[in-house]
């Protein structure tokens, strides 16, 4: 059984999905309490995107095995992303009960801390990480960021000159130590544009080494070459993203029709309903200001920027 359960998390780890799955049912039809084989059913639907059969996989490894740290990991991970927040929170309460010293789970329980805006906690499981597997790029990354968040920005420098040193051709290094430092003079840049020119065909790589020049290029005070170096960024990154600017266009000429100044005056004058006001909006549109204005009347206070509608 074992040998099998290799197999299907190798499979797994080449992207043969179908191989992974069918071995899940090899196993469960022969030992249908196999924690390991629902453990794998739950990764191979997370590739999949079926969420819904990935909550039950885990859920089934939690209930045949309490201590599963990896399936708690997981679940949290899932709840989060959805803005369970509370299922979130009570998952990874299980982690920190078990206490693993696996570095893929400590990495994966950070990163959902990261998530819920639990800043300082995430950084503690970064550095486990760290501590238990050294010198591994990624794992380092994750703490650089981690760093950077919480304040410690010279120490976050510090990381993202050891992953360019390890990994020279990490792009996103190179934007970290970027954004973490002011430049002094150009030679991060000129490294930075050699190294653009050897990603023709990854836009992403292409985005953060550009937009770290560009940002390199403002601290030098060198209006010209950011602007260009923010373009080409922006332009790289737009390969990226899906995005239908038709229904965009048309989604907000509906919004412009529908709630004109005819319908605002429609409306009747205030609200005495004590429900929660949520401000939503588009980024960089004013919801911030807007919440001090609301906030301003007496029978209205603020309970602060919430995560549950961006994760879900």
């Amino acid at each position: 059984m074992s040998k099998l359960l290799d197999e299907g998390f190798d499979a797994l780890n080449r992207g043969l999905l179908d191989v992974a799955a069918k071995v899940c049912q090899s196993a469960l039809s022969q030992r249908p309490d196999l924690a390991p084989a629902h453990f794998l059913v739950g990764l191979v639907a997370v590739e999949g995107n079926e969420r819904r059969v990935a909550h039950e996989a885990f859920k089934s490894v939690v209930k045949i095995d309490r201590d599963h740290a990896a399936a708690w990991a997981q679940l949290a991970r899932l709840n989060a992303s959805e803005g369970r927040i509370a299922l979130a929170e009570s998952a990874l309460k299980e982690v920190r009960r078990i206490q693993p010293s696996d570095p893929a789970v400590l990495d994966l329980t950070g990163t959902v801390l990261n998530q819920l805006g639990e800043y300082e906690t995430a950084k503690a499981f970064f550095a486990r990480v760290n501590q238990q597997a050294p010198g591994k790029t990624g794992y380092m990354m994750n703490l650089a960021n981690a760093l950077v968040f919480n304040g410690d920005i010279n120490e976050a420098a510090d990381l993202f000159k050891e992953v360019i040193r390890l990994d020279p051709r990490s792009a996103q290094s190179h934007w970290g130590l970027a954004n973490a430092v002011k430049a002094k003079d150009d030679q991060h840049i000129i490294q930075m544009r050699a190294l653009a020119e050897q990603y023709p065909n990854n836009p992403r790589a292409r985005g953060f080494l550009h937009y770290a020049i560009g940002k390199e290029c403002e601290d030098l005070q060198d209006w010209e070459g950011a602007f260009e170096a923010f373009s080409d960024g922006a332009a790289a990154r737009r390969q990226t993203v899906e995005f239908d600017e038709a229904a965009e266009v048309a989604m907000f000429k509906l919004i412009r029709e529908r709630f004109n100044a005819a319908w605002l005056a429609e409306q009747p004058e205030g609200n005495p309903d004590d429900s929660p006001i949520f401000v939503l909006g588009q980024p960089r549109t004013g919801t911030t200001l807007i919440e001090p204005v609301i906030t301003s009347h007496s029978q209205v206070h603020s309970a602060g920027e919430l995560q549950q509608f961006g994760l879900a």
